[in-house]
């Protein structure tokens, strides 16, 4: 199943771009569109985006005041704020609004790798090695002794004259 995107622009130039970027994954799908941030979090409730990429500076509803509504209802879908504005401010404001990360809009490649990046961290691959699990040593004081076959065979003695 392909990862769905929705974007979130107020330029329909800059989502055409974004649509074609995007699309040329073949593991992705941009599953909806906003020209603001109302409708963003409309489009968000509805559709479920597996990740959505929103521009900072729209009517109605900027980016990040958008970003805090869904994230309010859909904590767990990442959100890329796509912008010309960035700094340090943009990206700790960014943060605390639930935006995953910030990119410029001019590095259309930073915008492609910081999705997989999002999608990875969602959908870990088979090949990663599984997560760990904490037990204390209470824990594992109590849990049952069972021996375990030797995994090595006993050494030979070397012999002697």
């Amino acid at each position: 199943m392909p990862t769905r995107i929705l974007i979130a622009d107020d330029h329909k130039s800059a989502i055409r771009e974004l649509r074609t970027l995007l699309s040329a994954n073949p593991e992705w799908e941009v599953c909806g569109e906003a020209a603001n941030g109302q409708e963003a979090l409309a489009r968000a409730n509805e559709m479920h985006p597996d990740v959505i990429v929103m521009d900072f500076a729209m009517p109605v509803m900027n980016g990040l005041m958008a970003a805090q509504e869904i994230t309010k209802v859909q904590p767990t879908v990442p959100i890329v704020l796509n912008t010309l504005y960035n700094s340090p401010q943009v990206e700790l404001e960014a943060k605390k609004h639930g935006i995953r990360k910030v990119v410029e809009k001019t590095h259309s490649g930073a915008l492609v790798s910081a999705i997989q990046a999002l999608v990875d961290k969602r959908n870990p691959r088979a090949d990663a090695p599984p997560p760990t699990v904490e037990i204390s040593l209470s824990q594992l004081q109590s849990l049952p002794y069972k021996p375990q076959p030797q995994a090595y065979p006993p050494p030979k003695r070397s012999q002697q004259k």
